[in-house]
């Protein structure tokens, strides 16, 4: 149920993934922690690796994915989509429903297109050849609403999107130290029935994110950009040993808040380069909930300016980018 983008090797804090123009913010350090994002929903997937990613953010050692949805209709009328899977092996059914229309009129705003999402998931134990994996069951539950403006100076809109997910740990597969390592290879797999049942040790996860965005063409200077989103990522896992075995409580869990701005102008070739500058800034708050603390609270402050410049001369193209961050982060009991 889980899987993290790679790229040469490099993954997590490593790598940068843009949702819809947002810089995605979870707790993505652990290899257990996928980016939370609706599959159903993807227009459009694209990974950047050099210069250019330094218009995302110093971190991007890997790279940049960005995950793009479709933008807002504009033609006129109703239009649907529904999309359903099946797997097999965790007997796995997900399905998704899209409703659009692109000329829903609006007071002081006039022509609009919207577009609603729905898409759902659920999964079963998953299987080998010899035994049923315990307690690798998920489900995933997606909303989401976007509206937007075109209009001859550009193009505005905003988007609301909540994903949440619940996911069993399978106990076979805990050897994050000594003692787990051994009671894995002393005791084998356990015997059991499938079932779509999650029990503890588990994790629930839910990503919410408010993003607006512009854009407006500028004469004989290029196409200004500007996105301001606000996410707030919730994980909570239970265990089942301790204090808190078999109990709703969790062992720990996180609330992270993130308000991120960004402005770039995408400028008119000067001296042949294309290119564009801009300004990046965040405000991150980490909240610890639960009995344990597996990571500090903190709160964080960053600032970026960077340049993207690129010179095409024939069969030749000269990539060059250049940036500057601040970060205070200070860190509470």
């Amino acid at each position: 149920s889980l899987a993290k983008p790679v790229v040469r090797g490099l993954h997590s804090q490593r790598i940068i993934v843009m949702n819809g123009g947002v810089r995605q913010e979870g707790q993505q350090w652990g290899t257990e922690h996928a980016p939370e994002i609706d599959v159903f929903g993807v227009n459009e997937v694209e990974v950047l690796r050099g210069p250019g990613a330094v218009v995302y953010g110093s971190d991007a050692l890997g790279g940049v994915v960005r995950v793009e949805p479709a933008a807002p209709p504009t033609e006129a009328g109703w239009g649907a989509e529904f999309v359903a899977n099946a797997f097999g092996n965790n007997a796995q059914g997900a399905g998704s429903l899209m409703l659009q229309r692109g000329d829903l009129m609006l007071p002081w705003v006039g022509q609009t297109g919207f577009r609603m999402r729905a898409s759902g998931r659920k999964a079963g134990d998953a299987q080998t050849p010899d035994f049923n994996m315990t307690n690798t069951g998920f489900t995933e539950l997606s909303l989401g609403a976007d509206a937007g403006v075109t209009r001859p100076w550009g193009a505005a809109g905003v988007r609301y999107s909540r994903f949440s997910t619940e996911l069993g740990l399978y106990s076979g597969a805990h050897v994050g130290n000594f003692e787990d390592l051994l009671r894995a290879m002393e005791q084998g797999p356990v015997q059991s029935d499938f079932t779509y049942a999650i029990d503890n040790p588990r994790q629930t996860v839910t990503h919410q994110v408010v993003r607006a965005e512009a854009h407006a063409h500028i004469e004989d200077k290029g196409t200004l950009h500007g996105v301001y989103a606000f996410q707030l990522n919730q994980r909570r896992e239970f265990d089942n040993h301790g204090p808190l075995a078999g109990r709703d409580i969790p062992a720990f869990g996180l609330d992270l808040y993130t308000h991120s701005l960004d402005l770039g102008l995408d400028h008119e070739p000067i001296l042949g380069m294309t290119g564009r500058i801009g300004v990046n800034a965040m405000r991150q708050g980490n909240i610890s909930r639960g009995k344990g603390f597996l990571i500090p609270q903190y709160r964080l402050y960053t600032g970026a300016l960077f340049a993207s410049e690129e010179l095409t001369r024939g069969r030749f193209t000269v990539q060059s980018g250049l940036r500057y961050d601040y970060r205070w982060q200070r860190v509470f009991p």
